[in-house]
């Protein structure tokens, strides 16, 4: 049964091949589109399809065709079938190129991927998503240090490269990703809400509303607990030793007979606890916030700045001591930190160390 559709279908113009022996039509609004591809392609890659191209042959009466191929109708958007096509005849296909929108624009195609069982796909954007989102400790801290040196603010918009958190979480959660949620979840506490209604920073805002009650509350918790990480950090100035210290030998006080508190070594350790504490900012119902609370980033620094504070050799390595044992312990708490064990399908999946 030959199907006219001429007047209302719109044929796309590097989807409709001569040599196609199927043609599929989608609806997106009131425009129908219409595709013609090769059944074969869409047998290999998917079990879903080649159960449905198991149809009578073209000549068959009872079958639909269009422009002399049999035609089949899909339920699903036009947009996203577009793109599905266009991924099967292109593996290398710009949307795996994108940074900062990837999560938010593949989500359709991974719907539809999942849908009709296109495992390559589903890989591939598995991939993706966890190439922008480590599940390892050295990548995590990588990443994120080289999105810090990129960042120039968002007048600039340098730091539009840096992948959107929210939708990359709407993604994991909704296909099974759980590698990749704490490092989504780490940098989304990173964001206030309040950059929803920023001007200035919008574009560079988390898609907030992507996220359901269950996500916002882990926001707020791991946000909170972040902030105490951050506090507790600030004690690693504070807890110095000086049976082994160096400089606390060239400060006896001879009157008192005993060694004086303002060693070099403890001074040094005094100003950066000060310049912790600066970024600290205490609000009215007691409790402390922080308006970024990078904990890694901040230890990090302090790691890589530690010579900087002309400490003597053994606090120098003591410092670099704590502040390593400070970032394992924090990559170690992340799972912790954001309730995510307690997801059904998060324990599933051993997460990196190294």
């Amino acid at each position: 049964m030959q199907v006219d559709t001429t007047n209302d279908a719109l044929r796309h113009p590097t989807l409709y091949k001569a040599s196609g022996d199927l043609a599929i039509s989608a609806v997106d609004g009131d425009v129908t589109h219409l595709y013609r591809v090769h059944a074969l392609i869409l047998a290999e890659h998917s079990p879903v399809f080649a159960g449905m191209l198991t149809l009578p042959a073209a000549a068959d009466a009872s079958v639909q065709t269009y422009d002399g191929a049999p035609v089949v109708h899909l339920p699903d958007n036009a947009k996203e079938v577009k793109t599905l096509l266009e991924v099967l005849y292109t593996p290398v296909h710009p949307i795996f190129k994108k940074e900062r929108t990837f999560a938010r624009d593949v989500y359709g195609l991974m719907s539809i991927a999942t849908k009709y069982q296109i495992d390559s796909i589903c890989a591939a954007v598995s991939t993706r998503l966890k190439e922008q989102w480590p599940f390892t400790k050295v990548e995590f801290i990588r990443t994120r240090e080289d999105s810090h040196r990129s960042w120039v603010g968002p007048i600039h918009g340098v730091g539009r490269r840096i992948p959107e958190p929210a939708s990359a979480i709407r993604l994991a959660t909704d296909f099974n990703i759980p590698e990749v949620l704490p490092a989504a979840y780490y940098d989304l506490a990173t964001h206030e809400i309040i950059s929803l209604y920023s001007s200035q920073v919008k574009s560079m805002a988390p898609q907030w509303d992507l996220l359901l009650p269950e996500e916002l509350l882990r926001y707020y918790q791991g946000k909170h607990q972040l902030t105490r990480q951050f506090v507790r950090c600030v004690n690693m100035f504070s807890s110095y030793h000086d049976d082994e210290c160096e400089t606390v030998f060239d400060d006896f006080d001879y009157d008192a007979g005993e060694y004086s508190d303002s060693s070099a070594c403890r001074q040094a350790l005094e100003k950066a606890r000060t310049s912790w504490n600066d970024q600290l900012h205490p609000i009215e119902t007691g409790y402390i916030s922080l308006m970024r609370a990078d904990v890694m980033h901040a230890l990090v620094g302090v790691y890589d700045d530690r010579r900087k504070h002309k400490l003597c050799r053994p606090c120098e390595v003591d410092l670099g001591a704590r502040c390593k044992s400070a970032i394992e312990a924090l990559w170690n708490d992340l799972p912790a930190i954001f309730s995510l064990k307690g997801l059904p399908f998060y324990a599933l999946t051993p997460r990196g160390q190294h």
